[in-house]
Formats: structure tokens, C-alpha cells, sequence
């Protein structure tokens, strides 16, 4: 009777344990997960302020003006997401594959597939946008306390920018 029992103890601890991992397949399925349309355009809206900047700044470097700033900027988002989603799947993928375990992907990949990894997927795009409105007013908060020490070290370490008068004001502003 006893070694039935052991035979039965050994199958349900086989059969409980998780099935081998296909760490490519878990690599996939968790950058499937994660890199997604949703979560690509919560990213664009988080930055877009800065993507716009840029677009706008460069194209007023070299001499464009643009009468729709943000239709432009709305198009270039647009088709930027439609081939970058992708690419950054596979990007992500190779990075799991290269940093996390055979095992570490299994779990992962199997947290996503609960209902609370799909809440926490869904979630993303709006912690983002907490994320980055918690930071910038943080941001700006540490500006202001760090601008006297910032000043003071631009003239300890001896930084030059473009010129003694363009330093100069740059070290009065810092100290406003």
C-alpha cells in the first residue's frame, strides 16, 4: 500500500508542476502583452508634448512653418505607432530572452494571463499618465530647490556656455 501512495504523492506533484517553459514563446507572449496599441498611444500622450517640441523645433531650425502644428504632429504619431509597435515587441522580446530565466518567463507570462495581470495591463496607460503628471510637477519642484546649487556649481566646475555674458545669465536666472 505504501508504495501506491508514493506513486500517487509523485504523479499529483508532477502533475501540479508547471509544464516546461518555452522561454521564446513566454518572451513573445509577454511583449504581445505589454507593447500594446493601447499602451503604445498612452506612451505618445505622455510625451507627446515633447515629441511636439521637437517636431516643431526642428522644422523652425530649418527654416518651416507649419499652420497646423498639432494636426501635423497627430499625423506623424499616427503612422510612427503603426510601424513601431512591432519592432519594439521584438526589441522587448530579445531583452527578455537575453535578462530573465526560463523559469522567471514562465511566471511572468503566466501572471499576464491572470485576471489581475490583465487589470494591471489595462491599467498601464493611465499610470502612465500619473506617472508623468506626478513627475513633472515634482520636476519642477526639485528645479526650484536644486537651481542655487546648480548655479554654484555651473561656476565651481568652470562650465562655459557660448560666452561669459550668456553664462552670466543663465546664472541669473538660476538664482531668481
Amino acid at each position: 500500500m505504501r508504495p501506491l501512495r508514493t506513486a500517487a504523492i509523485i504523479a499529483a506533484t508532477i502533475l501540479s508542476a508547471p509544464l516546461a517553459a518555452d522561454p521564446t514563446s513566454d518572451a513573445q507572449a509577454i511583449s504581445a502583452a505589454t507593447v500594446t496599441p493601447e499602451i503604445l498611444a498612452g506612451t505618445f500622450d505622455v510625451f507627446r508634448p515633447l515629441i511636439a517640441d521637437a517636431i516643431v523645433g526642428q522644422m523652425a531650425a530649418n527654416g518651416v512653418e507649419i499652420s497646423d502644428p498639432d494636426a501635423l504632429v497627430d499625423i506623424i504619431i499616427d503612422q510612427f505607432g503603426a510601424n513601431f509597435l512591432q519592432g519594439l515587441r521584438d526589441a522587448q522580446t530579445a531583452y527578455f530572452l537575453e535578462n530573465f530565466s526560463a523559469e522567471d518567463l514562465s511566471a511572468i507570462a503566466t501572471f499576464y494571463a491572470t485576471g489581475a495581470g490583465q487589470r494591471m495591463i489595462d491599467a498601464t496607460p493611465e499610470l502612465m499618465a500619473v506617472g508623468a503628471a506626478a513627475g513633472e510637477q515634482l520636476g519642477q519642484q526639485a528645479f526650484i530647490d536644486a537651481r542655487q546649487t546648480i548655479a554654484n556649481r555651473i561656476e565651481a566646475e568652470g562650465i562655459l556656455i557660448e560666452s561669459p555674458s550668456t553664462l552670466k545669465r543663465l546664472i541669473d536666472i538660476l538664482r531668481q
